[in-house]
């Protein structure tokens, strides 16, 4: 019984960790295009970079827990 739960929660944690990933993400981004609006390039770019790092990281979450 207590196998069947962990077996299911290491199959169900990569997913959802990797979903909220992308979608904070999203979030980021929006940042990004409201520090582009005040004219602060720098925060901006900065910020793109933490997000599409953010990206990479869901999508290699979702990728490995969907070849499973």
């Amino acid at each position: 019984m207590i196998g069947y739960r962990l077996q299911t929660v290491r199959r169900v944690l990569p997913e959802a960790l990797g979903t909220v990933l992308v979608l904070g993400s999203l979030g980021l981004f929006y940042q990004c295009v409201v520090y582009l609006q005040r004219r602060d390039y720098v925060a901006a770019i900065l910020i793109m970079f933490v997000g599409f790092a953010v990206v990479r990281s869901g999508v290699e979450l979702l990728r490995s827990s969907l070849a499973e």
